[in-house]
C-alpha cells in the first residue's frame, strides 16, 4: 500500500541540535518525540539529532489503514530523503524501532547503523496468536486496541491531564521531567481545554496493524545494530531479542536494568549513554 501523501510537512520535523554525525530518532506509537527530550539532549552531545513526528501528528491527518506499518515506513523513508539525511544513524523506540529497521531493509544505505529500543517483535506463541487474531478480524477486541480507542482525549487544564496520567502505573515509572515534556509536546489547546495531539483513533489503528512476523525482514538487516531491551519489558521478550540479534549480520542485544518497555523515558541518561557507547565503538 502506498502512502497517501507526497511530502512530509515541515512541522513534523524537530531538532535537538548537536554537531556530530547525523542521527534520526523515531518515536513510539502514541508518544510524541518531544516526550523524549531528555534522552535526545544527551544524544545531542555527540550527534546532530533530528526526529520526524509520525503522520498521526501531522496537520489534518486522516486515519487510514496501515497494514504491517508500511505507510509509516514509507513516510520515514520519504522524510529522510527530502532532508538529505540518507546515510544517517537510525535510533527508534517501539513502533519507531520497527519502522527504522524496515526502512533500512527496504532502502539499503538509508542508515549506516541502527539502535532498536524495545522493538515490537513477536516470537513463538505470541507471534502465532497475533497472526490468528488479525486473520480472523478480531483485533478490535483485544485490550490494547480497546484501551486506545477509549483513551481520554480532553482535559480542562494541563494539571487535570497530569493528575489523570500520574494515577496510571504506565506513567509513574517515568523519570522526573519526562511527564512535563510529554504534556508540553503531547497536548494542544482546543477551545477552553486541551486535547491530545496524537489522536487515540490513530493509536488504535496502528496497534491493530502491528506486524505479527518480521523475522524474514530482520534477517536482511546488514548494518551494525544494537537492540536495547527493557529488563521487565512485556513487549519484547528476552528470547525474541536474542533471536533478532542472532538473525542479523551484525547484531547485539542488551537488557537495561530497572527498566521496562518505556526505557528511554524511564532512564533517559542511562539509555542514551548505552546508545552513545555502542555507536562510538563502531568508529562511524
Amino acid at each position: 500500500m502506498k502512502s497517501d501523501t507526497t511530502r512530509v510537512p515541515k512541522s513534523a520535523w524537530k531538532s535537538c541540535g548537536g554537531s556530530g554525525p547525523l542521527l534520526h530518532f523515531a518515536h513510539a506509537n502514541g508518544i510524541p518525540c518531544g516526550a523524549y527530550s531528555q534522552f535526545m539532549q544527551v544524544l545531542s552531545k555527540e550527534f546532530t539529532v533530528h526526529s520526524m513526528e509520525a503522520r498521526p501528528m501531522w496537520p489534518d491527518s486522516k486515519v487510514i489503514p496501515v497494514p504491517a506499518w508500511e505507510p509509516l515506513v514509507q513516510d520515514l523513508r520519504l522524510g529522510l530523503r527530502e532532508r538529505d539525511m540518507a546515510g544517517c544513524i537510525g535510533v527508534g523506540h517501539s513502533l519507531g524501532a520497527v519502522c527504522s529497521m524496515l526502512a533500512s531493509v527496504r532502502e539499503p544505505g538509508l542508515f549506516k547503523a541502527l539502535v532498536l529500543i524495545d522493538p515490537v517483535l513477536f516470537n513463538g506463541f505470541r507471534q502465532h496468536y497475533w497472526h490468528l487474531l488479525q486473520v480472523a478480524g478480531l483485533m478490535d477486541r483485544i485490550p490494547l486496541v480497546k484501551n486506545a480507542q477509549r483513551r481520554r482525549n480532553y482535559w480542562p487544564t494541563v494539571e487535570d491531564a497530569r493528575d489523570s496520567y500520574m494515577c496510571k502505573p504506565f506513567f509513574r515509572s517515568w523519570a522526573p521531567g519526562c511527564m512535563d515534556d510529554y504534556l508540553k509536546h503531547g497536548l494542544t489547546q482546543d477551545g477552553s481545554g486541551f486535547k491530545l495531539r496524537y489522536p487515540p483513533a490513530w493509536e488504535a489503528e496502528i496497534f491493530k496493524y502491528t506486524p505479527a512476523n518480521l523475522w524474514k525482514q530482520i534477517a536482511q538487516v546488514k548494518v551494525p545494530t544494537m537492540i536495547l531491551r527493557g529488563q521487565t519489558s512485556d513487549t519484547l521478550t528476552k528470547s525474541a531479542a536474542k533471536r533478532a540479534a542472532k538473525s542479523m549480520a551484525n547484531g547485539v542485544t542488551m537488557d537495561v536494568p530497572g527498566t521496562g518497555h518505556m526505557l528511554p523515558v524511564q532512564q533517559p541518561q542511562m539509555v542514551a549513554k548505552l546508545v552513545i557507547d555502542f555507536l562510538k565503538s563502531l568508529d562511524l
